[in-house]
């Protein structure tokens, strides 16, 4: 059995100086697993300030970034990841001075972890360590570590103390074996020692103690071996008949239903157990043999179960503790976050994408728990907070029954839906959501919208409806030049039709009743476009294509586009919309499940998850009502953004 380890902690300080404040820090983790692995954490931190009120801030921010670093470590070793720490900290305190000037500060951390101890320091500060009746001052630069024994006293000590406080002095107040005696007699050694300040810790390791178990003696007197048997075969022997009555019911039901050979057996089964007939010739020890083969049987099936359904509930009882081991971890990762949210929000998105590992891999264990499910609430909340990722409820505006929404187009006064797999055309008024059809040509495959005017694109051609009087009017025949049209847009009175077999956008100007041939936009080399998938037109043009790249070209010619602050990279872009006069654009991304909002330097905005997001086929935004509406199968749906 392991030892265990039990520390008495306690506070030394002198006199305190104006410019000059000090803060200690005790953390044992609450999970086992995380204790486990990295042990408990002493901290003090000095800071040469002399506004309290920011020394007090700075010195949370620097113990908060300095545990949570610790913790989260990816390194293996405690001293690897404590040195990982430190330099966290150093790292924070250099950037954060390059913003506003730090004071000066100094920092010491032990770790306890079994019978090692585990040290970091900078410069200044100090470890006195006493064992038996030697005291010294711990002499490294940054790290160090070394093995414990029972009694041994660890001082975290700042600059002052080290400097202040004579070594030699210290060994007779550290062997008191009362540890309120050794803080007492520390207490008078630096009653004149100005702002010097140690952490005393104290070590007491605990042997574990040795179970006497009670033992069978299975070398005794065959007398004695005789009577235990004895004893476990009349337990048994005393819940057979009832046993025996219980089988004897389902006996006599099952000898209708089963063939001979199974009677046969089961008789063979139960002729120990049955009275004898007078007059029958038997052998006794025969039908001894019988029942102790039988009752033999029944242990050895008993002792099968027993020890099955041991290693199982072993089996759940690890699972359930690794779980719980797991959600533990996250919630002190998630606790961390929420502090490191305004002071550190580099480190607090580091950790986000931990916690967002550690909950999927929670969900493994299939195991329902309501601290799961708050857990989850907790990292959707932080990460709308840090990362503008919001998860939303689609709510229904207008259900289409028996139609499935391929297109969409929106006016001041109604809704335009296209199902591409019927060719119908039907109108959803904004405010009364009345429906009505207003076209069903066969072909129709895009339709796009310019004041007032809906034109559409069918494998006949192009026409036009008037919106206000639904008249319609062949305007345009197809051209020998499309191959597979997949989007299309207006800007001016131009019409643009998207072709992602020949990388082109076909550009239709108007002419005398209708328009001109279409002409080819693109301007220079096109094998980089990738597989064309969605466009939206405000003077620019974009486009999106199936591996997530978004491009902006102007009279014909891509110009440099980056998007700068998004999470992940897009999947198949299904649906880009902006109009002219918006910065923004929105971004239906399919394959992970969201609608981004990118700004139009390609600055990330913010980004809304849903799972109906997967299956959504078209969208359209009022930037006015802050409004964002999706097709979603038969459904016209919509959902509120910030």
């Amino acid at each position: 059995m392991p030892k265990s380890l039990y520390t008495q902690v306690g506070e030394v300080k002198g006199p305190d100086l104006p410019d000059q404040v000090t803060f200690t820090h005790q953390y044992t983790p609450t999970s086992e697993a995380t204790k486990s692995s990295r042990g408990s954490l002493f901290t003090l931190i000095t800071l040469h300030e002399s506004d309290r009120t920011k020394a007090t801030q700075l010195g949370k921010e620097i113990y908060q970034t300095f545990q949570s670093a610790y913790y989260s470590s990816s390194v293996g070793g405690v001293l690897a990841a404590l040195e990982a720490a430190l330099d966290h900290v150093n790292k924070f305190v250099k950037d954060k001075g390059s913003v506003t000037s730090l004071p000066k500060f100094e920092l010491v951390a032990s770790v306890l972890w079994g019978e090692a101890l585990y040290l970091v320091k900078t410069q200044g500060a100090g470890v006195i360590f006493q064992r038996n009746q030697t005291t010294k001052k711990l002499s490294f630069t940054k790290a160090a570590s070394g093995a414990l024994k029972e009694g041994d006293t660890v001082c975290l000590a700042n600059q002052k103390f080290i400097e202040e406080v004579d070594i030699n002095s210290l060994t007779p107040a550290l062997t008191h074996d009362d540890f309120q005696e050794t803080l007492k007699s520390l207490d008078s050694l630096i009653a004149k020692s100005n702002a010097a300040f140690t952490l005393v810790i104290r070590v007491y390791i605990e042997e574990p103690k040795q179970e006497v178990l009670e033992m069978v003696d299975v070398s005794g007197s065959k007398t004695q071996s005789v009577s235990l048997i004895n004893k476990i075969k009349n337990r048994v022997v005393d819940k057979l008949p009832v046993m025996i009555t219980r089988t004897k019911v389902i006996f006599s039901y099952l000898k209708s239903k089963i063939s001979y050979g199974s009677s046969f057996v089961l008789n063979k089964i139960l002729e120990p157990w049955r009275p004898r007939e007078p007059g029958a010739i038997e052998d006794p020890a025969k039908r001894r043999r019988a029942r102790s083969v039988q009752v033999a049987v029944v242990l050895v099936i008993l002792l099968t179960l027993s020890i099955g359904g041991a290693v199982i509930n072993r089996s759940n009882s690890a699972r359930l503790a690794s779980f719980n081991d797991k959600l533990d971890v996250t919630e002190v990762k998630l606790n961390e976050i929420d502090n490191l949210t305004a002071v550190n929000p580099e480190r607090a998105e580091e950790l986000l994408d931990q916690v967002e590992t550690d909950l999927a891999e929670a969900k493994k264990f299939n195991i329902e728990a309501d601290k799961l499910k708050e857990l989850e609430n907790l990292f959707a909340s932080l990460q709308g907070k840090i990362r503008k990722i919001y998860d939303v409820a689609l709510e229904a505006f207008s259900s289409l029954e028996g139609v499935k929404i391929s297109d969409l187009v929106q006016t001041d006064t109604s809704f335009v839906v296209l199902d591409r797999d019927q060719s119908k055309i039907i109108v959803v008024a904004r405010s009364s959501k009345d429906r009505k059809e207003v076209g069903s040509d066969s072909g129709m495959n895009l339709i796009a919208e310019f004041s007032g005017v809906l034109y559409v694109q069918k494998s006949q051609g192009i026409k036009k409806i008037n919106l206000s009087n639904l008249k319609t009017e062949d305007f345009a025949d197809p051209s020998s030049n499309w191959g597979k049209l997949v989007s299309a847009g207006t800007y001016k009175g131009n019409l643009y039709l998207l072709d992602q077999d020949k990388k082109e956008i076909w550009k239709y100007t108007p002419f005398g009743d209708g328009f001109s041939s279409p002409q080819a936009y693109f301007k220079g080399d096109k094998r980089d476009f990738g597989s064309l998938s969605a466009m939206t037109i405000d003077g620019a043009i974009w486009v999106g294509n199936t591996k997530g790249v978004i491009m902006k070209f102007l009279t014909g010619k891509r110009q440099k586009f980056e998007i700068n602050g998004l999470d992940k990279p897009f999947g198949g872009i299904i649906d880009i919309f902006t109009t002219v006069g918006s910065n923004t654009l929105f971004i239906l991304d399919n394959d992970n499940k969201r609608v981004v909002l990118i700004d139009k330097n390609g600055k990330y905005l913010s980004q809304y998850t849903s799972e109906e997001f997967g299956v959504a086929s078209t969208l359209s935004a009022d930037e006015k009502n802050r409004t964002i509406y999706l097709g979603v199968g038969s459904n016209l749906k919509f959902f509120k953004y910030d």
